[in-house]
């Protein structure tokens, strides 16, 4: 988690604008969705952190992400 919340930070700073693919196998991040979901709600963060990354269902769908993602930028 310290990993993700370093590269989103920079992310939001504008230090990079590289996708930030999180490979949610089983669904054991969505309750980082969740939580992330609900700071936005309660106004301690601004909705675009929500779409600083992306949750893939597994390798081959956050490889899809990825592509996906550097042919948008």
């Amino acid at each position: 988690l310290d990993e993700f919340f370093d590269v989103a930070t920079e992310a939001q700073l504008g230090v990079h604008k590289k996708p930030i693919i999180v490979v949610n196998v089983d669904g054991f991040f969505d309750a980082l969705d969740v939580l992330l979901e609900g700071i936005v709600a309660k106004g301690f963060a601004k909705p675009m952190i929500l779409d600083l990354y992306h949750l893939a269902d597994g390798p081959e769908a956050a490889l899809l992400a990825l592509q996906e993602a550097l042919l948008v930028s």
